[in-house]
């Protein structure tokens, strides 16, 4: 089977949740299939990287004319009422290249990569009427923007409105045009097929089981892992830094804070202090989770599942957070991990975790049994299979019409 795979950005290296993802499936699926991956031609992503580890070829496409021609693409799909941000990823250069991949031989199935890569869908539907189409939705985009509407102050507030009531025209008119959406959770795909997807598949985020590397020293870090380009861990680093940690401070003085990820921008670095570190992009999170006792995650806002809670399950890290950030996981207060939904009870849960080692002993050992039920191995697994299954039915079909 041939397999055009359209992603936003070059998943390599894979340092936020979204490449993660999309690195784990893409490897899988090329195993597999003929795969030929499309990406705009952005800051960050390195193709050759990506190309070193795939059999199918990486094509990229740069776009021209620079800042004044980006903003001037913005300008105009916000003006025909398309959300703010997404022009850079159907821009006009990489529109021409996937039209001449489509063009040079038959695509059997064309997997957009978000919501933001499945803006191409009219060009796939044009010259490849007989592909499957295929959309990942990473989260339910428009939910993201309206939480974090609903968590954030004026002026800022009614743009994110804005923004959702933008995002939510454009993810109902993609996933009704779609053959099939796959969706992260329950949850997820509930809200999709509120949406009009006619087809929905659950394919969950993973994480990757690997050995615990065991560190000489105290467990005295609490840390919050997240890629700081997604707006919700910005807000989830603040709340943690301004509201949390001064109470904790006061309620268990000697313990660190690290802010671990790529990206952070000003409101984030201006957090770090004596006892707050904040880490930019790191190879390797392991360490950092092994010298940690617990992980807070106060997220207000968000879709999908966060990768996050399973990488600290994986690693025996006790987490303490909101119900968002759990959602979608099967993941019970008390058995796996603490809920907590203000800053007061934030800090008594870690206190109680810190004063009681056994609790924490046992959340951990709960929830790593749950982590092991989502290794990326089982999960790209089952994709693998529900796409040999649609190309065995397409064979079938084209063997029985001629």
């Amino acid at each position: 089977m041939n397999l055009l795979h359209v992603v936003p950005r070059i998943p390599f290296p894979s340092d936020s949740g979204g490449t993660l993802r999309a690195l784990q499936l893409l490897r899988a699926l090329d195993a597999a299939f003929e795969v030929t991956v499309l990406a705009p031609d952005l800051p960050g992503g390195d193709a050759e990287g990506l190309r070193s580890l795939l059999r199918g070829r990486v094509v990229t496409a740069r776009e021209s004319g620079g800042t004044l021609r980006w903003a001037s693409a913005e300008a105009r799909g916000v003006l025909r009422g398309g959300p703010f941000g997404y022009a850079r990823y159907a821009g006009r250069n990489l529109r021409a290249v996937f039209r001449h991949l489509l063009s040079e031989r038959p695509v059997d199935l064309v997997h957009f990569d978000h919501l933001h890569a499945a803006q191409l869908l009219p060009e796939a539907r044009e010259l490849a009427p007989r592909a499957r189409v295929v959309m990942d939705a990473h989260n339910v985009e428009a939910q993201v923007a309206d939480r974090l509407a609903g968590v954030s102050r004026w002026p800022l507030g009614p743009v994110l409105r804005w923004q959702a009531s933008a995002i939510s025209r454009l993810e109902a008119r993609t996933v009704r045009g779609v053959d099939a959406v796959l969706a992260c959770s329950e949850l997820d795909a509930a809200a999709l097929r509120g949406s009009g997807a006619r087809e929905v598949h659950l394919v969950p985020n993973g994480v990757e089981l690997r050995p615990i590397p065991a560190l000489p020293g105290p467990r005295n870090t609490v840390a919050f892992v997240g890629s700081y380009d997604w707006r919700p861990n910005v807000d989830a680093a603040i709340v943690l830094a301004r509201d949390i940690w001064p109470l904790l401070r006061s309620a268990a003085p000697g313990l660190r804070l690290a802010l671990i990820g790529r990206k952070p921008p000003a409101q984030v670095r201006e957090l770090a202090a004596t006892d707050i570190e904040v880490t930019g992009r790191v190879d390797d999170v392991a360490p950092w989770l092994a010298r940690s006792f617990a992980t807070a995650m106060p997220l207000r806002a968000g879709s999908g599942t966060r990768l996050k809670v399973l990488e600290a399950a994986a690693a025996r890290v006790p987490i303490v957070c909101t119900r968002l950030a759990s959602e979608g996981l099967p993941l019970v207060d008390g058995r796996h991990l603490l809920h907590v939904e203000t800053p007061e009870a934030f800090v008594a849960a870690l206190v109680r975790l810190r004063q009681e080692p056994e609790l924490g002993a046992r959340l951990t050992e709960e929830a790593s049994h749950v982590a092991q039920e989502y290794e990326w191995r089982r999960i790209a697994a089952r994709l693998v299979e529900l796409y040999r299954a649609w190309d065995s039915r397409r064979r079938t079909w084209l063997s029985s019409t001629g």
